[in-house]
């Protein structure tokens, strides 16, 4: 995906208190933590002439908004948004400030781009998976079981592009002769639930796509 933003200039005035036009103010909001697990959850970082600031939210999404309002509040040069869930409430906050997203399936569903190749307003990012993916997991899980005849499509509809998944395995999937069967879940509890009551039927396989709740 293209990087130039439509119809704005890609330079930003330094934010108040910073010293020389060519320093730049990066912001990071993430789900998840990694590195040193006793930081602080606000971390700054400078590196020459940037300045990053990191959030992290955790697997509490009622943090996802206050997080961004926060972060846009500091007029930054750009954002990074990790995830689809962090990059929709970014977007609700600004569309003005540059916001690059990763972990993002669907960005043109999500309503970030307009398309791959002119993303368009103020969001780009790299695409995590291409629906097409999605029958070469079908043809791996038909290789390692032939009697394969139905794949129960596990996911939360509210943490995942679901329909995006759900719709390319219905695609794909009369070419393997298997039938998707939808299952999504909400909790653990639902997830034990939806493959106990799939495992009834013999010759069935599951299917999960990327999704904090199934991790």
């Amino acid at each position: 995906m293209s990087g130039r933003r439509g119809g704005r200039a890609a330079r930003r005035p330094s934010p108040a208190g910073r010293q020389g036009p060519a320093h730049r103010c990066v912001d990071w909001l993430r789900r998840r933590r990694s590195g040193n697990a006793g930081a602080p959850c606000g971390v700054s970082a400078e590196a020459r002439n940037v300045h990053i600031e990191t959030r992290f939210a955790g697997s509490d999404s009622s943090k996802y908004e206050p997080l961004a309002k926060e972060l846009v509040a500091t007029q930054p040069d750009v954002i990074l948004a990790h995830t689809t869930r962090v990059a929709a409430a970014l977007q609700r906050e600004s569309r003005v400030i540059p916001i690059v997203f990763v972990n993002v399936s669907d960005p043109i569903g999500s309503g970030f781009v307009a398309s791959l190749a002119r993303p368009g307003e103020n969001f780009t990012g790299v695409l995590q998976y291409e629906a097409s993916v999605v029958g070469k997991w079908l043809a791996m899980l038909k290789e390692i079981e032939p009697r394969l005849e139905r794949v129960a499509f596990v996911a939360n509809p509210k943490t995942t592009p679901y329909d995006y998944f759900l719709h390319a395995a219905e695609a794909a999937a009369p070419a393997l002769s298997v039938k998707m069967v939808s299952s999504p879940v909400a909790t653990a509890a639902n997830i034990e639930q939806a493959i106990e009551s799939f495992a009834g039927t013999p010759n069935g396989g599951l299917l999960l796509p990327p999704d904090g709740t199934t991790i």
